[in-house]
């Protein structure tokens, strides 16, 4: 469906997936989302990443201390 649009400019409801805002793709502006959407997806993507290994470490760290 072409022609949609949650907001004026705006035609995804999560603005990090906004292709068509100022930032573009793979820009920056000084306004949101400040960075292009392939910015916003890296930097989701390190950030989950993060989240998984503290997860898996405090995992690791109970299951040792309490294992005995």
């Amino acid at each position: 469906m072409q022609g949609w649009q949650f907001a004026e400019g705006i035609n995804y409801p999560y603005f990090f997936l906004n292709w068509g805002s100022k930032a573009g793709a793979i820009g920056f502006t000084n306004e949101l989302p400040f960075m292009g959407t392939v910015w916003w997806i890296l930097a989701l993507l390190v950030f989950l990443i993060i989240v998984g290994r503290v997860y898996l470490l405090l995992v690791e760290f109970f299951k040792k201390r309490y294992a005995k």
